[in-house]
C-alpha cells in the first residue's frame, strides 16, 4: 500500500512539475487537490462498474435504481424528480426507465396525464437487485474508503471533507447544467 502511495504521489508531483514548468500560468497551489479527485472520481466509477458487473446494470441504470430506494415506501418518483436527481435528459430517462421496466425491476402505475407524469416505482425484485448491488460495490470501493478515512485521521470524515468541496462547487454555480 505504501507503494502504490508514493507511485500515485509521484504522478501527482510529476504532472504539477510539468504543469510548473511549461504552463506556469496553470499551476494553481490546489491543481494537486483537482488532479487527485479526478483520479478518485475515476476510479470510484471503475469500482462502482465491477461492483455491478454481476448484475448486468449500468452505473445509470444503478443510479435510477438508488434514487428510487431512498425514497420512502413505495418507493416512487416522478419523471421530473428522476431527472433532477440523476442530471440526466428526458431521452437518456426513457431509454433507461424501459429497460428497467423490461427487467421487471421498476413499474410504472397508471395515473392519469401523459406518461412522462406516471410515477416511477421500484418493484420487490428491483428493491433486492439494488441492495444486493449496493453491497457489491461497497465492497469494491471499502478499501479507498478506508485510505481516506485513514489518510485524515482523527479529523473530519471523508464524506464531510468532499461534501464540504461539492457545496463549493454548488455556492458558486458549478452545478447548473446549460
Amino acid at each position: 500500500m505504501a507503494d502504490m502511495k508514493t507511485d500515485a504521489l509521484d504522478k501527482i508531483s510529476e504532472m504539477l512539475a510539468l504543469q510548473r514548468e511549461n504552463w506556469p500560468g496553470m499551476a494553481a497551489e490546489h491543481a494537486g487537490v483537482n488532479i487527485a479527485v479526478q483520479r478518485l472520481s475515476r476510479l470510484l466509477e471503475r469500482a462502482a462498474h465491477v461492483g455491478l458487473g454481476p448484475f448486468k446494470l449500468s452505473l445509470t441504470e444503478f443510479e435510477l435504481l438508488c434514487a428510487l430506494r431512498s425514497q420512502p415506501p413505495p418507493h416512487r418518483l416522478t419523471p421530473s424528480s428522476l431527472y433532477d436527481a440523476m442530471l440526466i435528459s428526458s431521452g437518456g430517462l426513457t431509454k433507461v426507465l424501459g429497460k428497467l421496466e423490461e427487467r421487471d425491476l421498476i413499474t410504472r402505475p397508471v395515473s392519469t396525464g401523459d406518461r412522462r407524469s406516471r410515477p416511477v416505482a421500484l418493484t420487490a425484485l428491483g428493491a433486492d437487485l439494488v441492495e444486493r448491488a449496493m453491497a457489491a460495490v461497497q465492497r469494491v470501493e471499502r478499501p479507498m474508503m478506508t485510505a481516506m478515512a485513514d489518510a485524515l485521521g482523527e479529523g473530519a470524515s471523508p464524506t464531510d471533507v468532499l461534501v464540504s468541496l461539492a457545496l463549493s462547487a454548488e455556492v458558486a454555480g458549478l452545478d447548473e447544467t446549460d
